[in-house]
């Protein structure tokens, strides 16, 4: 093939938003104008060790045009792959630090190997049986597709970039990210996040959601022990690499760039085990959607939109609020954490721990409830509170409006049936405050 003799450079197109290949001797104008995609905090740390030297730069070392076919035995590095260009990686056969742009297409067969490839906007990685890529990074308009038993390592996924991981397919510690940017026409954040989709039979263990990235578990999906976090809530102007002054639009406006935190949304026929939210971070629980062993901290919080958590863990700063349609069981709450039950929401079995929880608006129920020693529960307007067990120093306030049946207090109590018949019991007081009714242990 001719072709393979032909170098190039690879630089940026500033009309296409693109990179391509030019004559080994043309320039890069560089990159101006509005930003568009960026990496942020720590992925932009590691983005920036593993990105080939030659992607570093607008104007790189040359470039050999691709390989079609890398079979066993071959190892093909620095490629461009652009503008309907198909690579397969077959068996036995590697690619490294590849370039996938403007409609080019590789893909990774049983037995083949990528490391380090680098899709940029239109550019496609499809990872199909036994295939496996590593520390692949996915910009903005990019994608990377996982399927049956394909296996992908380590990818990043940025602002606009997306990984779809399916039918068998397995993704193990990708990291997840994006930006919020400021804009002046609507008044709002936009969003430029990178995601992962999880698709039946889908399934990605260990990922890390950072600020602006989202996890979407959809129906079939499978994750295992996701980590959502983020920077504490903070805007800034970044600074324009290319005139070293505060970033500004086309139209001279301050680009402004909200750092937040990780998002995973857990969608009808989802299920997720073991995800933990810090600092920020967000599960969201939507009807038909299982979340188990979640653990919410430092900030974290998990949403029970009309689906189902299991054995949540709510500890010190972390919160659960569980909405209409919404169960929660076996919840623990802990010193710190945080847990309401709203209207339509049901908690079941839940340990209050030196936490606090509240109960209020109309179906709100928790039932079977243990408030342990230094936990507080208190079922306001309209909220339902039965059969709970109150240990030692835990205390349960029942405001106006608020009903409470079956009470039980332990060392001596007895239950109790409505409110107005609450009785001074062995070993506790019964105070009345204002509008509230309260059950203190002594």
């Amino acid at each position: 093939m001719s072709g393979l003799n032909h170098i190039y450079r690879l630089v940026w197109d500033q009309v296409r938003e693109a990179w391509v290949p030019v004559a080994e001797h043309c320039k890069s104008a560089g990159r101006t104008g509005v930003r568009r995609a960026a990496l942020t905090g720590k992925l932009a740390i590691l983005a920036i060790a593993v990105v080939p030297p030659v992607l570093q730069a607008y104007t790189g070392p040359a470039f050999q045009v691709y390989d079609p076919n890398v079979d066993a035995g071959e190892v093909v590095t620095g490629e461009v792959l652009m503008y309907g260009a198909v690579q397969n990686v077959n068996n036995g056969g590697i690619a490294n630090a590849t370039a996938v742009s403007s409609a080019g297409l590789q893909n990774v067969s049983a037995g083949g190997t990528t490391n380090g490839t680098i899709i940029y906007g239109g550019g496609t990685q499809n990872v199909y049986i036994d295939g496996t890529t590593n520390d692949t990074i996915i910009h903005s308009g990019g994608t990377q597709n996982v399927y049956d038993s394909g296996y992908a390592s380590g990818t990043i996924v940025n602002d606009y970039g997306i990984q779809n991981i399916s039918s068998g397919g397995t993704a193990k510690g990708a990291q997840i990210g994006g930006e919020y940017i400021w804009n002046p026409n609507t008044s709002k954040y936009d969003t430029y996040a990178g995601t992962q989709n999880v698709y039946d039979s889908g399934y990605a263990v260990g990922t890390i959601v950072n600020s602006g990235g989202y996890q979407v578990v959809h129906s079939g999906g499978y994750t295992d022990n996701t980590l959502l976090t983020g920077e504490p809530p903070v805007s800034y102007q970044p600074i324009d690499p290319d005139t070293g002054l505060p970033e500004v639009d086309e139209d001279g406006n301050p680009v402004i760039i909200y750092l937040g935190a990780g998002t995973q949304i857990v969608s009808s026929g989802g299920n997720t085990l073991g995800t933990m939210a810090i600092s920020g971070g967000t599960q969201t629980v939507y009807s038909g959607g299982v979340a188990t062993l979640s653990v919410m901290y430092n900030g974290g919080r998990q949403i029970v939109r009309g689906g189902t958590a299991v054995s949540t863990t709510i500890s010190s700063g972390g919160r659960q609020n569980v909405e209409s349609g919404g169960v929660a069981i076996s919840s623990t709450v802990s010193s710190g954490g945080t847990m309401g039950v709203q209207a339509g929401g049901t908690a079941q079995d839940t340990v209050i721990d030196g936490g606090y929880q509240y109960v209020g608006g109309s179906g709100a129920h928790a039932v079977n409830t243990t408030i342990m020693s230094g936990g507080l529960q208190n079922v306001r307007s309209s909220g339902t509170a039965s059969d709970t067990t109150i240990m030692s120093t835990g205390r349960q306030n029942v405001y106006s409006s608020g009903i409470v049946t079956s009470t039980r207090i332990e060392g001596g109590g007895r239950r109790t049936s409505m409110v107005e018949e609450l009785q001074t019991q062995p070993g506790c007081t019964l105070a009345v405050l204002k509008t509230s009714v309260a059950v203190r242990p002594i």
